[in-house]
C-alpha cells in the first residue's frame, strides 16, 4: 500500500457517516420469538434438535439476505415441508403447546415461500438509488446467494456490485457502502479502515438490542445521522433473541469424528493430539496444531506468500490445504518424491521411533510422568505429546534426543538424528518447490474465486502435491482440544445448520 493511498483513507476516516437503517418486519419477529421460545426450552433435547436447527439456518438466511422469499435459492418451501413433517413426529413425544407453536413455525415459513416478501432488498435499492451506483457497493453476508442477489438487484434496476466482506479491503474509495445484517457479523477492519463516505448497515429492528459488533459499539459508530439508531453500548441479549448465529464446535467435532470413522467411547488406540478448530470457507472445518506451520497467500499481493505458524494465522487469512489429503500433509509427500527410495527406509526410522515412544508413556503411566522424569534426566525441552505426533521429526536439541531416545531404549540415537535431518532438509527443499510453483499459479489467476466463494484451487505440477487449496479463515475456536492425530489436516464439509455463512 503506497502512502498516498494510505493518506486518503486516513483522511476519509475523519469525514466518513455512519447510519443504521431499521427495517421492520412484524412477522418475522413472531417467527423468531417463536423460534427463540421453544429453543430456550429444548435445546438440549435430542428429540428437538433436527427441528431446531433447520428452522435456525433458514432464520438465519432471512436475517440477512436481500432476496425475494419465494427465491427459489432460499427454499422457503420445501424449508416448510420438512419442519412441517419434523413438528408431526414430534406431535405424541412433547407438550401440546410446544407442537402447535412448532407446527405455527412450519406453517409460517410455508406461507413466505408465496408471498414474495423482499424487505431487506427495497431498502437497499432506495439507498443505492439515491448515489451514483457505479461508485456504490452491496456487501452481503453469505456467498452462496451473492450471484442471484446481484442478479435480482439488476433486474430491479439496480446493477450495483455486490460483494463479500473480504473484498471490502480492495476497493477504492466509494461514495455509499451498504452492508445487508447485524453490524455484529461484520469484522473489525470494516469500521476501523472505512471505504465510503457514507456507510449503511441494514438490519431487522428487534435485532437491535444484541446487534453490537465484538468491538466498543459507541467506538464503531461515532456519527450517526440524526434519525438513526445511535449504538452507544454494548447490549446483552435477551432470552429469545436467538438469531444471531452461534457456532456449534462440539456438532463440528461429532461431524469430524463420524467421517474419520472414530469412536466416541475411546479405546486408547487412537494417537491424541492437541489441536484447535478453524472454520474454512467454502463450508469446511479442519483441525490444526498451533506449533506448526502452513502457507498463507496474501490476496492484496500476487508476490506475498508466506509460510507461517497456525497459532499467527487471523480471521481472513488465506491458507493453502489438501483437500482430499486425507490429514497427510503435501509437503511430507512431495519431501519423499525428492528422497526416492531412502523415503521408504527413512519413514519407517521415524515410525518406529515414534511407536516405541507411545508404548513407553502408556507403559510409565501417561505423558506427565514421562516429562518429569526426562526433566529429572536433564533434558531442557519438554515436549512429549508434540513428540509422540507423526508430523515431528525430532527433537531441536541433539542433546534432548539423546536423553529421550536413552529413555525408550533407541541405540544409536546420533544415527537416527542424521536420519530425521535428512528428512527435515527434504521437507525445506519441498517447501521452497512448493512455494515457487504456487506463486507462479498465484500470479497467473483470478482470485476473485477465492474472494467470493471463500476457497480456490490450485494445481501445482509435481509429484505429490496435486491439488491445493486456498481456504480463507472465517473462524477459531476459543480452545485446543485433544482429538485424534487422524483429523490434523484433514478439511472436512461442515452442515449449513453450523455454520456461519
Amino acid at each position: 500500500m503506497s502512502l498516498s493511498y494510505a493518506d486518503s483513507f486516513y483522511q476519509l476516516s475523519g469525514r466518513v457517516v455512519y447510519v443504521v437503517e431499521d427495517v421492520h418486519w412484524a412477522d418475522l419477529k413472531k417467527m423468531d420469538r417463536a423460534y427463540g421460545s421453544l429453543y430456550r426450552r429444548h435445546r438440549e433435547s435430542e428429540i428437538w434438535n433436527d427441528f431446531l436447527r433447520l428452522a435456525r439456518w433458514v432464520l438465519w438466511d432471512l436475517t440477512d439476505t436481500p432476496l425475494p422469499t419465494d427465491h427459489p435459492r432460499l427454499g422457503l418451501a420445501k424449508a416448510g415441508e420438512e419442519l412441517q413433517q419434523l413438528s408431526e413426529t414430534l406431535k405424541h413425544q412433547v407438550d401440546p403447546e410446544d407442537y402447535a407453536l412448532a407446527w405455527q413455525v412450519a406453517i409460517a415459513f410455508q406461507r413466505l415461500a408465496v408471498e414474495s416478501l423482499d424487505l431487506l432488498g427495497e431498502r437497499c435499492r432506495d439507498l443505492l438509488g439515491e448515489a451514483d451506483i457505479q461508485r456504490c457497493r452491496l456487501v452481503v453476508r453469505r456467498p452462496r446467494y451473492r450471484e442471484d442477489i446481484a442478479k435480482r438487484f439488476r433486474e430491479e434496476g439496480c446493477p450495483v456490485q455486490v460483494i463479500v466482506e473480504h473484498q471490502v479491503r480492495t476497493l477504492d474509495i466509494m461514495e455509499r457502502l451498504v452492508m445487508t445484517g447485524p453490524v455484529k457479523l461484520y469484522g473489525q477492519y470494516v469500521f476501523n479502515a472505512p471505504r465510503a463516505e457514507k456507510m449503511h448497515a441494514v438490519r431487522y429492528e428487534w435485532l437491535s438490542t444484541r446487534d453490537v459488533s465484538i468491538n466498543d459499539a459507541a467506538r464503531l459508530f461515532p456519527p450517526l445521522e440524526a434519525g438513526a439508531t445511535r449504538r452507544s453500548r454494548v447490549a446483552q441479549p435477551r432470552a429469545g433473541e436467538y438469531l444471531t448465529p452461534t457456532i456449534d464446535w462440539q456438532g463440528i467435532r461429532r461431524q469430524a469424528e463420524d467421517r474419520a470413522g472414530i469412536e466416541k467411547e475411546r479405546t486408547g488406540g487412537d494417537l491424541e493430539v492437541d489441536a484447535r478448530l478453524h472454520l474454512l470457507g467454502g463450508g469446511y472445518g479442519v483441525y490444526l496444531n498451533d506449533e506448526r506451520t502452513v502457507f498463507t497467500l496474501n490476496s492484496d499481493d500476487k508476490d506475498r506468500i508466506d509460510q507461517v505458524r497456525v497459532r499467527n494465522i487471523g480471521i481472513g487469512s488465506a491458507i493453502v490445504l489438501r483437500r482430499e489429503g486425507g490429514g497427510k500433509d503435501f509437503i511430507a509427500d512431495v519431501a519423499d518424491a525428492l528422497m526416492g527410495e531412502i523415503a521408504v527406509e527413512l519413514r519407517a526410522a521415524q515410525k518406529r521411533w515414534k511407536t516405541v515412544l507411545r508404548e513407553t508413556v502408556r507403559e510409565l503411566g501417561g505423558v506427565p510422568k514421562v516429562e518429569d522424569t526426562l526433566r529429572k534426566r536433564g533434558i531442557r525441552a519438554k515436549n512429549v505429546r508434540y513428540w509422540m505426533s507423526p508430523e515431528n521429526l525430532r527433537t531441536q536439541s541433539r542433546d534432548d534426543f539423546r536423553i529421550l531416545m536413552n529413555l525408550i531404549g533407541i541405540e544409536e540415537p546420533d544415527i537416527l538424528w542424521q536420519q530425521m535431518g535428512r528428512i527435515a532438509s527434504a521437507h525445506r527443499k519441498a517447501g521452497a518447490r512448493i512455494r515457487d510453483m504456487l506463486l507462479e499459479e498465484v500470479r497467473n489467476a483470478d482470485l476473485s474465486t477465492l474472494e467470493g466463494d471463500g476457497f480456490m484451487d490450485f494445481q501445482l505440477p509435481t509429484e505429490g502435491a496435486g491439488t491445493l487449496t486456498a481456504f480463507r479463515v472465517e473462524g477459531k475456536a476459543p480452545d485446543k482440544e485433544r482429538v485424534s492425530a487422524r483429523l490434523l489436516r484433514d478439511p472436512l464439509p461442515v452442515g449449513r445448520d453450523m455454520w456461519l455463512s
